[in-house]
């Protein structure tokens, strides 16, 4: 069951992509959303496994967040509907209704003047309600190494400078200088820190997976190869 769930919710990233990204893209996507969203760490290869079928999801906030990224109250209200689905299919295989026939009446002639006018309104409305939106929007920048709560103002900052105002991005995501004596996993093994590789001898390190803030490239949890190499060296 926990293989099903993760497999949706990959196929549900996948399809707010265009169906253009692989499983494993997929999984990185899911992995820094549950952090972004849910606030809950699963690492990306570990929902590789579950996807295969290798390992069963241990974390009960995990199988909720995934259940509510799914539009499911929890991991119990997925199960409830799963198996009401499943009883509903059944009903639907063994006693289908008759289908009804329906008759085609006559078109009207259609009315241009009203079309064009209706049709400006539709485009006023959805201009008007656009501009209402931005401004009531609360939004953010990345300020050297964490971020900062700023008012839309394309004078002061570049469009892609601004981003949609995120609490826990705002709280936890911070650039940090690594130590070789630091802490880097959690006691299930799970990484704490993210990187990205910016040289031939240098990374950077963040407290929280997504997108680097600067270059837009994903984060990749760190690993020990990676830590005696570039930090402990």
């Amino acid at each position: 069951m926990h293989n099903e769930i993760v497999a949706l919710a990959l196929k549900t990233i996948q399809k707010k992509e265009g169906g253009h990204i692989k499983i494993k893209k997929a999984a990185e996507c899911l992995s820094s959303l549950l952090q972004d969203e849910y606030g809950v760490t699963y690492g990306e290869r570990s929902l590789r496994n579950v996807y295969n079928d290798q390992i069963k999801i241990s974390k009960p906030e995990v199988l909720n967040a995934l259940c509510s990224f799914l539009d499911f109250e929890n991991y119990d209200d997925f199960l409830e509907r799963h198996e009401k689905g499943k009883d509903h299919e059944k009903e639907k295989t063994t006693d289908k209704p008759p289908k009804k026939k329906f008759k085609l009446l006559p078109s009207k002639p259609i009315n241009k003047k009203r079309l064009v006018i209706t049709a400006l309104l539709l485009i006023t409305t959805i201009i008007g309600f656009s501009i209402f939106s931005v401004n009531k929007q609360r939004w953010m920048v990345w300020k050297i190494d964490h971020y900062e709560e700023v008012s839309f103002n394309l004078k002061k900052y570049k469009l892609d400078q601004l981003e949609m105002y995120n609490p826990f991005k705002i709280e936890n995501f911070r650039k940090i200088e690594g130590v070789c004596d630091d802490i880097y996993f959690d006691e299930e093994n799970e990484p704490k820190v993210w990187y990205r590789k910016i040289s031939k001898d240098k990374i950077e390190l963040f407290t929280a997976p997504g997108l680097h803030p600067v270059n837009g490239k994903t984060l990749k949890p760190i690993s020990e190869y990676m830590i005696n190499k570039y930090i402990c060296k």
